[in-house]
């Protein structure tokens, strides 16, 4: 059985990109509109009633790792009535929020080095809700230095509210999805190989991130990719896989609306931001365009605007309606690779790109 020609291109084409950092034309640095983008305004953040904190007063670190070595800035004094943030930062710049909080871009006294820094927008309602925020130091510390997972210094927790210290990146992919130079089939191959390098490590201990979408995914100065926000990840042999805090509809897959989420789910979302990415489309998040797309019809335009072949061969692939039918991390990125051992060298997935091929032939997707 032969594998399809346009198949064979997508791996071959795949396995010679580089890893290394991007080189800008002249011309792609004359289009790139990244330093034109406004941040999200201040959010308020609703302090605590009175100063009567019930559960943390004086900064505390926050750790489930017994060989942590995050230690508090040694110049911190208690009861001065100046936060451990405000003490132990400066030049502290707001950079965006979302459901957790505020995020900071601000140097720490320690080492001169800037940082990211994740103030929760609510103090603890008590502990049952503290233990729920926690729940992302637990997960994310697992992953301190992962490749394709932003990086993790620490947390601590101050005045009833959780403070969580990670690698400073200044755009998420929502906030340059439409620059041209810095979103596109070139950049998006590899971005797909960071993040299904990191999606890979959750994988591999049995955590779903939950809550895969370009907001979540961070740009690095070099132009890679991170996951971030680890709010709902979900370890699936320790957390109640029902009644979850679901991600974002727009990126959720449909078998999840019924039934715990799998690796596969992670998948899907990828699929669906990096379609979202590469097309330069909003994703409906309900109604007749959510339910079509979630039967695996997807509108022809959008596939066709989206240049590269591969790429888009590729998306199909991670968000096919069947989650069994869709490929591991592992497998994804071993079809970006010129390796012998391509899972595409198996005869269940030639066969699957047949399927597709006869698709394209008959029309109902289109292809150059």
């Amino acid at each position: 059985m032969d594998t399809p020609s346009y198949v064979k291109r997508f791996v071959n084409y795949c396995g010679k990109l580089s890893n290394s950092i991007f080189s800008f034309t002249n011309d792609e640095k004359k289009s790139c509109t990244c330093g034109s983008i406004n941040k999200k305004p201040l959010a308020k953040l609703r302090e605590p009633a009175g100063k009567d904190f019930r559960i943390v007063r004086e900064a505390t670190i926050v750790t489930f790792d017994p060989n942590s070595k995050f230690t508090l800035w040694p110049g911190y004094v208690s009861g001065t009535g100046q936060t451990y943030f405000e003490q132990a930062f400066y030049d502290v710049k707001e950079v965006g929020y979302g459901s957790f909080g505020i995020v900071y871009a601000a140097t720490f006294r320690g080492d001169g080095k800037r940082y990211a820094v994740k103030k929760a927008h609510y103090a603890y309602l008590g502990l049952k809700n503290r233990t729920r925020l926690l729940h992302e130091v637990d997960v994310h510390e697992r992953f301190a230095n992962s490749p394709g997972i932003l990086r993790f210094y620490g947390a601590w927790e101050e005045e009833d509210r959780l403070y969580i210290q990670l690698e400073l990146c200044k755009f998420s992919l929502s906030d340059i999805k439409q620059c041209p130079a810095c979103v596109n089939c070139k950049t998006l191959t590899v971005f797909a190989r960071d993040l299904l390098t990191g999606l890979e490590q959750l994988h591999a201990k049995d955590v779903l991130h939950f809550d895969v979408k370009p907001d979540n995914i961070l740009v690095t100065e070099d132009l890679h990719c991170k996951l971030g926000d680890f709010g709902v990840a979900v370890r699936l042999k320790v957390d109640e896989l029902y009644d979850l805090d679901e991600g974002d509809s727009r990126y959720l897959a449909l078998e999840v609306l019924n039934n715990p989420p799998t690796k596969a789910s992670d998948i899907y979302s990828l699929g669906m931001s990096l379609l979202e990415l590469a097309a330069k489309v909003n994703l409906p998040p309900s109604g007749t365009g959510f339910q079509m797309i979630r039967q695996g019809y997807i509108n022809p335009n959008w596939l066709n605007s989206i240049e590269d072949v591969r790429l888009r061969a590729l998306i199909l692939w991670m968000i096919d309606p069947d989650p069994l039918k869709r490929p591991t991390a592992t497998m994804a990125l071993a079809a970006l690779s010129d390796k012998p051992d391509s899972p595409f060298n198996s005869d269940k997935l030639v066969l699957y790109f047949i399927i597709l091929t006869a698709l394209v032939i008959s029309g109902i997707i289109l292809l150059p």
